[in-house]
């Protein structure tokens, strides 16, 4: 092979294998810059599920819908509202938001009683006031820093000067499952039956 096909051949083989760039929309330096949001124009009522969800920076968040999602016209969508699933959250990675699912990491399995699990945030900074349904995860006890890895959080994020707080009701609880991992979940103190996820 000749001097020039050789190059040409490494050219080839170096572009095979060059990612491909990271659209505006997606762009990011630290994970609190990234949110999950449908993949598609209409989502399940408005919002991302484990299957249609993509990672966009938060200040693109309408111009993907727009210009991306919705390309062409978009769809009639659905008159309806629905609360986001917070075990969905999107990161920053290598300068890129991705969606995840938080239920697909080891945070929330394998307790193996109640005393197992407790309720968290599923942000970096934890939240501030009294934490409902939507703003909650139940992971296992001992795993905060296994979820604030997950998370991407930065040591040098700074967050508000306040404290989050459970809604009293809520309360983590292990549930036990032959044919799966044993999982944490959230219910009611008023009722026996496990809480689930939005989109579950």
């Amino acid at each position: 092979m000749s001097d020039a096909g050789a190059q040409a051949d490494s050219a080839a083989r170096s572009d095979s294998t060059t990612p491909p760039p990271v659209p505006a929309w997606a762009e990011c330096n630290e994970s609190d810059e990234c949110v999950a949001v449908p993949e598609s124009c209409c989502g399940q009522c408005g919002v991302a599920t484990p299957d249609d969800m993509i990672g966009v920076n938060r200040e693109f968040q309408s111009a993907y819908r727009v210009d991306v999602a919705c390309a062409g016209g978009g769809e009639d969508c659905p008159l309806c509202a629905a609360i986001q699933d917070p075990n969905l959250v999107a990161v920053c990675s290598q300068n890129r938001c991705e969606a995840r699912d938080l239920r697909d990491t080891e945070v929330s399995t394998g307790c193996v009683e109640d005393n197992d699990c407790i309720l968290a945030s599923p942000t970096c900074c934890e939240g501030c006031g009294i934490l409902g349904e939507d703003s909650l995860i139940a992971i296992e006890r001992g795993a905060q820093a296994q979820l604030f890895e997950e998370l991407g959080c930065s040591e040098t994020l700074a967050c508000d000067d306040c404290i989050g707080e459970p809604d009293p009701s809520l309360r983590a609880v292990c549930i036990v499952d032959a044919d799966s991992p044993n999982r944490c979940m959230i219910t009611r103190s008023s009722t026996s039956a496990p809480t689930p996820s939005p989109s579950e």
